[in-house]
């Protein structure tokens, strides 16, 4: 029996990569975004992220392999990041497949294509806080982080939310283990 494909949507250290972690260990293909970022501790190159120079990330920018509508939208300013939700997600998010697209305007385009099952996580400000201090990261990433991105400022009306304060990851992945079949995804 085949799993339900999902998204997974939520700000920096809301509980994504957890959740991502437990699907893998669970039967899950996870799709991994671009980035220009460092890999951190334990992550693994293709697994976790696709870690790409930056001239790498723009050259693919530029030959059309990300959702993202510009260069300026697929950088975080405050960190100058690059963050890129391949189009080839597109076909591949059907089967046993999970991902985390970068933004919440990019995870409604996938949703509006795909009809694929979107989880949004949040949490409260102390709990990530001290979730990004966890990771080892430097102040100034830690408030950028914070302040930045569109997935701290509103929950999606078409994702299912949970709050990781108040909920297990394991309740969570229950959940969509529940929905098989329920989705109207377009194979």
């Amino acid at each position: 029996m085949q799993n339900e494909p999902f998204i997974v949507t939520g700000a920096s250290a809301s509980g994504k990569t957890t959740l991502v972690e437990w699907a893998m260990k669970n039967g899950y293909n996870h799709l991994p975004t671009h980035t220009t970022r460092l890999p951190r501790s334990g992550e693994i190159d293709g697994i976790h992220s696709l870690f790409l120079t930056e001239s790498a990330f723009i050259s693919n920018f530029k030959k059309g392999a990300y959702l993202e509508e510009s260069l300026s939208f697929a950088k975080l300013q405050q960190t100058g990041i690059y963050y890129g939700t391949p189009k080839s997600w597109i076909t591949s998010l059907i089967h046993n497949h999970c991902a985390t697209p970068t933004s919440l305007k990019v995870a409604k385009k996938i949703q509006q294509m795909t009809g694929i099952l979107w989880i949004h996580l949040y949490c409260d400000d102390d709990t990530r806080m001290q979730r990004l201090q966890r990771r080892g990261i430097g102040v100034q990433e830690i408030k950028a982080r914070m302040n930045g991105g569109d997935s701290r400022l509103q929950i999606p009306p078409q994702a299912i939310s949970f709050n990781t304060t108040k909920i297990m990851t394991q309740d969570i992945f229950n959940f969509i283990l529940q929905q098989r079949g329920k989705n109207n995804v377009r194979s």
